[in-house]
């Protein structure tokens, strides 16, 4: 037994994947960005400052004044 189908123009397609996608976007989630700024901006501080130390230690031991 075969199954007709009905007018294709006459069906409506309602996939609320659809919808979802194209006419309620979902809202971008900010709340941490300024956050996760600051705290790479501080280890990246932090790294230089102990880059600078170990630079500083040895120079200091193979030039002693």
């Amino acid at each position: 037994m075969t199954a007709v189908d009905p007018d294709p123009d006459s069906i409506e397609v309602t996939s609320p994947l659809r919808f979802t996608l194209v006419d309620a976007p979902a809202p971008v989630d900010q709340s941490g960005t300024m956050d996760s700024f600051y705290w790479g901006l501080g280890a990246a501080v932090v790294v230089g400052l102990v880059l600078a130390g170990f630079w500083l230690a040895r120079r200091r031991r193979s030039h002693p004044e």
